[in-house]
């Protein structure tokens, strides 16, 4: 019997990687009511345009800039005049703003919404004690704190009707935190364990509700403008949403992205287990050439921030 254990293994080991790889499509979007916060960011916008044309029905946008959010909306009309769309500019530093804007939300999709993205994100981008406190808290408030209110805001609906779906966005510094980033790095542990978390309650309740939690390295956005990882190559935003859609639709708890670095997560534990980094002297800042600065500042503004950068 001891024979067949190692090929079945084998066996066992390449079929998953296989699902990582290449997620087989277990349901689809199509015909769909979804909401995207962050929608007029680059993966905001990227996300509504990949959902638009999978043949989602009826797409609620929520961002900040009101400008760009109408600009993003004129766009998605455009493309596709049948599409329903609803914008709102939502502040998610504001936890009362949330839930008035997820009642009317589920008002709109006629009570329930199938999918919802949480893909705001902001970053500060400094040295640890040279972020302004407000941008800190700020930063918490949007990237971690205001996945979990919409948790509460649009679980009781996914719930009540028996389907519904988070796709969260999270990084991969929320694996590996890094330099210039405490603040963010800190917020995206959260969001992924929050995510990881809700999936791991929806399962000891039985609920039908999925979760997705996406984390993707380095891409193109003016968030992130001038950010360098020795090695990694920025993927464009319009990957980052078609992957993070086909992870909804194969019901994945984790997309990692660029997908070689899969392997790579058992390994960064061990490393910062044994002092991997110290030892050998790992002192890179990726932030160093970051050129973000002022398109971050805009953002914490528009939430209300006195302080400057």
């Amino acid at each position: 019997m001891s024979s067949y254990i190692k090929p079945a293994l084998a066996a066992f080991a390449a079929y998953r990687v296989a699902a990582v790889v290449f997620p087989v499509r277990v349901k689809s979007v199509r015909g769909w009511s979804a909401l995207v916060t962050g929608a007029a960011g680059s993966l905001g916008a990227a996300l509504c345009r990949e959902l638009a044309a999978r043949g989602v029905t009826t797409l609620v946008v929520w961002d900040l800039n009101a400008r760009e959010l109408e600009q993003l909306s004129a766009e998605l009309r455009r493309d596709h005049p049948d599409l329903r769309l609803h914008a709102r500019v939502v502040n998610l530093a504001d936890r009362q703003a949330i839930y008035s804007g997820a009642k009317d939300a589920l008002e709109a999709c006629g009570g329930a919404v199938d999918l919802v993205v949480n893909n705001a994100g902001v970053v500060g981008g400094k040295y640890v004690t040279e972020n302004p406190d407000e941008f800190d808290k700020l930063t918490f408030d949007v990237n971690t704190l205001a996945h979990l209110w919409m948790f509460k805001a649009f679980l009781p609906a996914f719930e009540k009707r028996g389907s519904g779906h988070f796709c969260n966005v999270s990084s991969m510094a929320s694996f590996v935190g890094t330099a210039g980033m405490v603040a963010y790095a800190g917020s995206k542990y959260g969001a992924r364990g929050l995510s990881e978390a809700l999936a791991h309650e929806l399962r000891h309740r039985r609920s039908p509700v999925r979760v997705t939690c996406v984390c993707p390295s380095q891409f193109q956005s003016k968030l992130f403008d001038g950010f360098f990882v020795l090695g990694n190559l920025a993927m464009t935003a319009e990957y980052v949403a078609r992957r993070a859609v086909q992870g909804v639709e194969a019901d994945r708890e984790l997309v990692v992205l660029p997908q070689y670095l899969i392997p790579t997560l058992p390994l960064m534990a061990l490393w910062q287990a044994n002092g991997f980094l110290n030892m050998h002297g790992d002192n890179s800042n990726p932030m160093a050439t970051w050129s973000g600065g002022a398109h971050a500042q805009q953002i914490f503004e528009r939430m209300g921030a006195a302080a400057r950068m």
